[in-house]
């Protein structure tokens, strides 16, 4: 565990060294990457194989470098996988043009999202926690009150499940907005 903390410190000290200094030809090994990343050396070797991640470059010993162009996409790779994209939809993303900016800003609404939606749900497992103490009824209303979607998140789970299957008409969300309407 403490070797991997050290990967990781070392790997964003690597980082940042190089920021604004104009070194570009900086390359992290295979086993440096994966224990900074917490990804196994055989998910990188895999993700290389179906061209989702390549290295920067192969030594002559056959060993894969990853420059900090790879090290970025291998973060988004990760943010994608987090939120719950199979590796064929997530190849199709990074293989379409697209801002990486905007799409890291994306990323982060969809898991501010999903963490106040998980901030529901403890208060009300909390709540339930509380009532059960108290020896009180908890009202019916509240119960249930995590588990309630806003029509924002009703809205951010239809757009992924269009980016997810590629068909842009999801009949199950519409009822989903109609219930939450009344």
């Amino acid at each position: 565990m403490r070797a991997d903390f050290l990967a990781a410190a070392q790997l964003r000290l690597d980082l940042a060294a190089t920021a604004g200094f104009g070194v570009v030809d900086v390359k992290w090994s295979i086993q440096h990457v994966a224990r900074a990343s917490g990804v196994t050396a055989r998910t990188l070797r895999y993700y290389d194989e179906i061209g989702l991640l390549r290295p920067s470059s192969i030594g002559p010993n056959s060993y894969r470098y990853y420059g900090r162009e790879q090290l970025e996409r291998l973060q988004e790779i990760l943010l994608l996988r987090e939120l719950g994209l199979d590796l064929a939809t997530i190849s199709a993303i990074l293989a379409g043009d697209h801002d990486r900016l905007d799409a890291l800003r994306m990323h982060r609404r969809q898991l501010l999202a999903e963490r106040d939606r998980l901030d529901s749900l403890v208060a009300t497992l909390t709540a339930t926690i509380a009532h059960l103490q108290e020896g009180t009824d908890m009202p019916a209303e509240e119960m249930f009150a995590g588990f309630r979607f806003t029509r924002e998140t009703i809205n951010e789970l239809e757009a992924l499940a269009i980016e997810r299957s590629g068909e842009p008409v999801q009949p199950h969300f519409a009822e989903l907005k109609r219930r939450t309407a009344d």
